[in-house]
């Protein structure tokens, strides 16, 4: 004979079942929760990455313009030194 403080075999398996059910619904928040976090750090660091690769493009820019300028420099210094000694020639 059962007791009032006695819980039946089907008692028990709905509180179990009950248990199982939350704890499945737990971990199913849990891991959106995780998603979401990892897809935001995920998009903070191509930001990040993109910022530093036009930073880099940026000062490659800068500097193929002063090799450039350094360039047509030593031209016009070339051509005109080329100029003097066909006038002294």
């Amino acid at each position: 004979m059962l007791g009032r403080n006695h819980e039946t075999t089907e008692e028990v398996e709905k509180t179990a079942s009950e248990h199982l059910e939350s704890a499945v619904d737990e971990l199913k928040k849990a891991s959106q929760q995780a998603q979401e976090k990892l897809r935001a750090k995920i998009d903070t660091a191509i930001v990040r990455a993109r910022e530093a690769l036009d930073d880099v493009r940026s000062h490659t820019r800068d500097n193929a313009d002063d090799v450039k300028e350094s360039a047509e420099d030593v031209e016009d210094s070339t051509k005109e030194s080329v100029d003097k000694v066909e006038t002294t020639v």
